[in-house]
């Protein structure tokens, strides 16, 4: 199971997670949307999964289009029955989303290996495997960034994140079966991070948030020329430190954080401005572990300066003994009034998430109001 809820941001108190809801204006308005969660039940042999980072494709076939991207994944296997109990878990699957309205939209899922042994999409290398991050199209191509662990315990919490790494996914107008995928050389650092858990493109750069992991969870910011990124070249990145801009080449130590501390998973998008209003970029994670809340941040440009973290939605699984609510992140291709968040939610013994088919599935949430501009 993917279980980089471990990773999550330190226990915020009751106390704290008050006063993040209550400082600034009345917070924008945020709901379940139980009909949209529909979207992720399409395929009877995908069982549930985590992760669920999506970027936009565009429409060009004629129709909206989007990749998702999980992280361990519930498939079945032949003659498992209708629960999870023996299904394969695959360290990553992906689906492509037809349409851009989750409560109407078509999903359909894919995996590798055999239909007696599924197997992750981005495969595993001996030992070590894939987590999925973020990723963005540019042009006739999509780069994928993935966290690549390992096991080192027992146990839901027992692996280690060892690096990272990225793919080049191609032929992604066509039909899913024919895309085509390259991993991609990329460039080492003097410090532990994981590159790409957010990308955003804004004028002819294209941003990637990376994390300290293992370590703190303090954020940095990268950046490469569209032209360069666009066709897998990443080796040469420039470093936000400190309100300049340093070439990977200069990197000797981490370079100053645009955050102290940030959520293992979250999302980051541009919104353009309403009403003669500057653009801005919109920040969604969980705020608190294990009862993880929805949450939001805002700056003018993609290294800050942040806004405090708000807090928009509690998810009610929070309340139950034992789970906890993860992987929040927006989905701003989405359409619909106000902008479509997901989180996850998981247990911490691994056989309730086996028997219990509430758990470990994407949740949809709609936000609306100031903060919920969508599209």
């Amino acid at each position: 199971m993917n279980s980089r809820t471990g990773c999550l941001v330190g226990v915020v108190s009751i106390a704290a997670l008050g006063a993040a809801a209550c400082a600034g204006p009345p917070p924008p308005r945020a709901a379940a949307e139980p009909l949209a969660d529909a979207l992720f039940h399409q395929d009877s042999r995908w069982r549930g999964g985590d992760g669920a980072y999506s970027i936009e494709l565009g429409a060009g076939t004629g129709v909206p289009r989007s990749l998702w991207l999980f992280g361990d994944s519930f498939v079945e296997r032949p003659g498992v029955g209708l629960g999870r109990s023996g299904c394969a878990m695959p360290r990553n699957t992906v689906a492509l989303m037809t349409g851009d309205d989750p409560r109407t939209a078509r999903l359909d899922f894919a995996w590798r290996g055999t239909r007696e042994e599924p197997s992750a999409y981005f495969a595993d290398e001996g030992e070590l495997w894939h987590w999925p991050l973020h990723g963005l199209r540019v042009d006739d191509a999509v780069i994928v960034f993935c966290s690549t662990l390992k096991r080192d315990g027992e146990g839901i919490f027992g692996f280690a994140q060892v690096g990272w790494t990225a793919y080049r996914l191609t032929g992604i107008d066509g039909p899913l079966e024919t895309w085509e995928q390259q991993q991609l050389a990329t460039p080492s650092t003097p410090f532990p991070v994981a590159v790409g858990t957010a990308v955003v493109a804004d004028g002819e750069s294209v941003y990637a948030y990376a994390l300290r992991e293992p370590g703190d969870h303090a954020l940095f910011l990268l950046r490469w020329p569209r032209v360069a990124f666009a066709r897998g070249e990443l080796l040469t990145p420039d470093w936000y430190d400190a309100g300049q801009w340093r070439p990977h080449a200069d990197l000797r130590a981490a370079p100053a954080p645009i955050l102290a501390e940030a959520a293992p998973e979250f999302s980051v998008h541009r919104e353009a401005g309403a009403d003669g209003e500057p653009a801005r970029f919109v920040m969604v994670q969980i705020l608190g572990f294990p009862a993880g809340s929805l949450a939001w941040r805002e700056a003018p440009r993609p290294e800050g300066p942040w806004s405090g973290a708000r807090v928009l939605f509690v998810p009610p699984e929070a309340a139950r003994e034992r789970v906890f609510t993860y992987s929040g992140k927006a989905h701003p291709q989405l359409r619909g009034p106000g902008l479509w968040l997901s989180y996850a939610s998981n247990h911490a013994e691994f056989g309730t998430v086996v028997a219990d088919l509430s758990l470990y599935w994407p949740r949809l949430v709609r936000v609306t109001g100031e903060g919920g501009r969508g599209r």
